[in-house]
Order: C-alpha cells, then sequence, then structure tokens
C-alpha cells in the first residue's frame, strides 16, 4: 500500500534552537507563533491533530534533530487526508511566513512510500535525538516510548490532555 511521506526541515538563524528544541518549550514553534497566532488557534491545532490520528489518517508522526536542524517526518494514509487535514488545522495561516518573521527556514519534501518501507524509515529516524510522537501499532516496537513530553494537558503549552 502507498502512502504519503511529508518531511519538515526547520533551520533556525539561532544556532543553539534545535538543541534545544526537543526539551525546552521556549524553543517550540507553538511558543515562538503564540504572540502571532495566539491559543485559539493552537487549540483548534491540536484537536485537528488528534482527529487525525483517531480516524488513523495521520500513521506516523516523528520529530528529530540532526545537525542544527529539527525534522518532522509525517506518514499520512493518502495525500488527500493531508490537504483535508491542513485546512481544518491551518487554513489560510501563513506558517513558513510567520517562522521566517521569527528566523526558522523550513523545508518541505512530499512523496509516496510503501507501507513496508515505513520500519526501516523509521529505524533510521531513531538514531538521532528524536520524539515519537504518533506511531501506528503496527510499527510499534516494545522499546519505543511514544509521546511528546512537552504537549500533555492545559498547561504550558495548548494541547490538550488525551483522554483515552
Amino acid at each position: 500500500m502507498e502512502l504519503f511521506l511529508k518531511k519538515t526541515a526547520f533551520r533556525s538563524l539561532d544556532e543553539t534552537w534545535a538543541a534545544r528544541y526537543l526539551s525546552d518549550p521556549k524553543a517550540r514553534i507553538t511558543f515562538l507563533l503564540k504572540d502571532w497566532l495566539g491559543n485559539p488557534f493552537w487549540k483548534n491545532y491540536a484537536a485537528e491533530f488528534l482527529r487525525a490520528v483517531d480516524r488513523n489518517d495521520l500513521l506516523l508522526r516523528v520529530k528529530y534533530c540532526d545537525a542544527g536542524t529539527i525534522h518532522y517526518t509525517q506518514v499520512w494514509r493518502d495525500v488527500a487526508v493531508y490537504r483535508a487535514h491542513l485546512n481544518e488545522a491551518i487554513g489560510s495561516v501563513d506558517i513558513k511566513g510567520l517562522l521566517a518573521d521569527a528566523g526558522i527556514s523550513v523545508y518541505e519534501e512530499t512523496s509516496m512510500i510503501a507501507s513496508t518501507e515505513v520500519p526501516t524509515l523509521i529505524a533510521s529516524l531513531r538514531r538521532h535525538p528524536h520524539v515519537l510522537q504518533v506511531i501506528c501499532p503496527e510499527w510499534r516496537l516494545p522499546d519505543m516510548i511514544l509521546g511528546d513530553p512537552l504537549k500533555i494537558g492545559d498547561g504550558y503549552l495548548p494541547f490538550p490532555e488525551r483522554k483515552n
């Protein structure tokens, strides 16, 4: 089965940013753009993100740091559900433009990937400092820690608590 692969790379003018990204809430994109977008935007984004996971539209999301760059790698069921998610979660907001104003360049790459190739992709990403934010059950391994420790509850970041 062919799936939609979306790779996004973020590079900051601040050379320390990428090293701090995975553990410092003030280095996260949600924090950097909070004054421009506000909490209602991020609450909607979070709700749409959780809906995509619950519907099995978003099958994999890994954030990792490599050579001063933050990477998001996502695998979606197909390009149509990805585009629908973007429309609902972000709409017409120019995230790339806002990030550019904050000194962060964004590079994107898309392609298709066979579902049988995803475990190899995951193994390569796990070689770097990473957060496995979403991973569908068929690709999980016993040693995997799932979830983003900075996106829990309604505390510092505006992501709702996951209720299972």
